[in-house]
């Protein structure tokens, strides 16, 4: 999947287009789960990732805040 988005700033500024040519593409516990995600879903998630996203680009796996802390 290919997605392209263009807006008078980005045209005007196509000289900085190769220092950051996509965003920084991952997936963030925090995003989904805030602070209860478990480690079932974070394999499920990595599995599902691993699977869909990682041939688009995605490549940056994230268990965010408090995963160390499961009784809070």
């Amino acid at each position: 999947m290919q997605m392209t988005y263009h807006n008078a700033q980005a045209q005007s500024n196509q000289k900085y287009w190769k220092y950051a040519p996509r965003p920084v593409l991952g997936w963030n516990s925090w995003d989904i789960f805030g602070t209860t995600v478990t480690e079932q879903q974070a394999k499920e998630q990595a599995d599902a990732m691993a699977r869909y996203l990682l041939p688009s680009g995605y490549k940056y796996f994230t268990v965010d805040i408090q995963w160390y802390e499961p009784n809070l």
